[in-house]
């Protein structure tokens, strides 16, 4: 049976031997359909030999070349920044960096699953098992997305009800990973198609609901770098379901990963930003504290003191004065730069005031 998919047919092949023939030239195959949003003329009932079948796994048509250079360009920027976006996670240990390199990587296998027939290359031996593997993929792509979202934004402090939500849909998510695989490897098909069907049709729904709320109550610059990757992302799917062609989900998943790509560089560099005026902040206030303790009324008293003892040629009273005066300056130098002070210092010092 061959069926039509986003660019090749995919090929679900039934051996049989001549005693299956009816007055040896007829076969009779009972077929249904499970779902409704299954497109019966998308099906092809045509015999094959086991050269055909063989020649039809390894080699492409010219046609089938030309439309597969979208989907490879694509498998290597999302590799490129998948390796980016990993290494980030390890440098700057920010959640939001591992999350998104998963979801780059699901979704890379997850269409190239969809167009390249990935199921029967990777699991010859068990096309079913691959077939499942492809598909719960999509579930994985919409929990490390959302996942992505909750440490990209803060939810938590910037959006705490919404945050709620997405907990909430995360856990739906692992439940329906749960079930799904009972049900598939149960060999209940029929459930497994509108379990995920229905997971499908739930978290567009929801998308464009997140994608409305963040449009109304954006916090910060960020959010629009969500609205924006996350609306593409959308436009892109529906595009591929509407259209049935595989160039409207690659290009909407391209323009995605540019989008946060230059979301993430975005915050990494208003990350360094808010450091740096932290850093600053505290110098101030470092030295604010370090006026504090050296007042310049104080040093200009203290050395006109010491200067009245030297004029009335006072000697031994002018060097205990300056002995004393040089222990206080270099103990409060020395605590500036210290964090914590001992108390028995901080006592003397308060002595030698």
């Amino acid at each position: 049976i061959r069926q039509k998919s986003l660019v090749r047919y995919k090929n679900w092949f039934f051996p049989f031997s001549e005693e299956k023939l009816i007055n040896d030239r007829f076969l009779y195959m009972k077929v249904k359909r499970v779902t409704s949003i299954d497109i019966i003329k998308n099906w092809q009932f045509i015999y094959v030999s086991e050269k055909e079948k063989e020649l039809g796994q390894d080699y492409y048509s010219s046609n089938e070349v030309v439309r597969l250079i979208p989907i490879y360009i694509f498998i290597g920027i999302s590799l490129i920044m998948f390796v980016i976006t990993l290494i980030t996670w390890v440098v700057f240990k920010k959640m939001e960096f591992l999350f998104y390199a998963v979801f780059i990587a699901s979704l890379s296998i997850f269409i190239s699953g969809l167009i390249l027939d990935l199921e029967n290359f990777l699991f010859s031996d068990l096309p079913l098992r691959g077939y499942w593997i492809i598909e719960i993929l999509a579930v994985f792509i919409n929990a490390s997305y959302l996942s992505f979202i909750v440490y990209y934004l803060e939810t938590k402090k910037a959006y705490p009800r919404i945050h709620k939500v997405f907990l909430g849909i995360l856990m739906l998510l692992f439940m329906v990973i749960i079930l799904d695989g009972f049900f598939f490897f149960k060999e209940n098909y029929t459930l497994h198609l509108y379990l995920l069907g229905s997971q499908r049709y739930f978290m567009l729904f929801f998308a464009i609901a997140t994608m409305t709320y963040f449009y109304f109550f954006a916090r910060n610059r960020l959010t629009y770098f969500v609205i924006a990757g996350l609306l593409l992302f959308v436009l892109g799917i529906i595009g591929s379901r509407i259209f049935q062609g595989s160039m409207y989900i690659i290009l909407g998943a391209f323009l995605e990963i540019v989008i946060f790509g230059l979301g993430l560089i975005y915050k990494v560099r208003d990350g360094y930003q808010e450091r740096l005026n932290f850093e600053r902040q505290s110098n101030i206030n470092s030295n604010k504290a370090l006026r504090a303790q050296i007042n310049p009324h104080f040093i200009f008293n203290a050395l006109g003191s010491i200067q009245g003892f030297i004029t009335k040629n006072n000697r031994m009273a002018a060097l205990k004065y300056l002995s004393k005066f040089s222990r206080l300056t270099r103990n409060i130098l020395e605590s500036s730069i210290e964090t914590n002070v001992v108390l028995a210092d901080e006592i003397s010092m308060q002595r030698i005031i």
